[in-house]
């Protein structure tokens, strides 16, 4: 690849082919298993809800991603730190790192998956967010997903809850917080 201008870095990490394995270096033990498994768990989502490979190929990137906002924070910070606009702007930037790591056409919804997953189902997490299924599939994906898996894995000073206890105390935020659909497709994904 050739220079056009100086290295760009999101929190010192060079954006290049290797950005995903060195944020996922970078995370502490916990969230590093939380981004992989989290691929694991939206892949199951979206086949659920008859998602094909390319679209399953980049949810899973995005997955990967969703973690980026925790790297070189600390783990009280890293719970509540959200994507902030600058960071949301350099990762737009950066067509040339994100495209080589997603299927052709696939870049706008890597990154708004990243950026929206934050975002509550009824609009109420941001003021300048959309709502409802105006909020990108894979970011609804991600919001529940991310949820799911921080109820149902142990990390220090919590105790992880059943996948049941994890899904019943996600259904009531079912169009309120998380879309219905995803909440639905992860039900069956339990076996439910």
């Amino acid at each position: 690849m050739e220079e056009t201008g100086p290295t760009r870095t999101y929190r010192g990490i060079e954006l290049d082919e290797q950005f995903i394995p060195t944020v996922l270096e970078r995370l502490d033990d916990w969230t590093t298993r939380l981004s992989r498994t989290a691929a694991e768990w939206a892949e199951r989502i979206a086949l659920q809800l008859g998602l094909g490979d390319e679209d399953v190929r980049a949810l899973r990137v995005g997955a990967l991603l969703h973690a980026i906002g925790r790297v070189g924070l600390s783990a009280e910070e890293a719970d509540t730190e959200r994507v902030t606009p600058e960071e949301e702007a350099l990762l737009r930037g950066s067509p040339a790192l994100l495209g080589r790591l997603v299927p052709d056409g696939e870049l706008n919804r890597v990154i708004n998956a990243i950026v929206f997953s934050g975002e509550g189902y009824d609009g109420s997490a941001r003021s300048r967010g959309p709502r409802g299924e105006a909020i990108p599939l894979f970011a609804r994906i991600l919001a529940v997903t991310a949820s799911f898996l921080a109820l149902t894995m142990s990390r220090p000073g919590t105790t992880a809850l059943s996948r049941e206890e994890a899904y019943a105390r996600l259904r009531p935020e079912a169009g309120r917080r998380y879309d219905p659909k995803v909440l639905d497709a992860l039900s069956r994904v339990l076996g439910g």
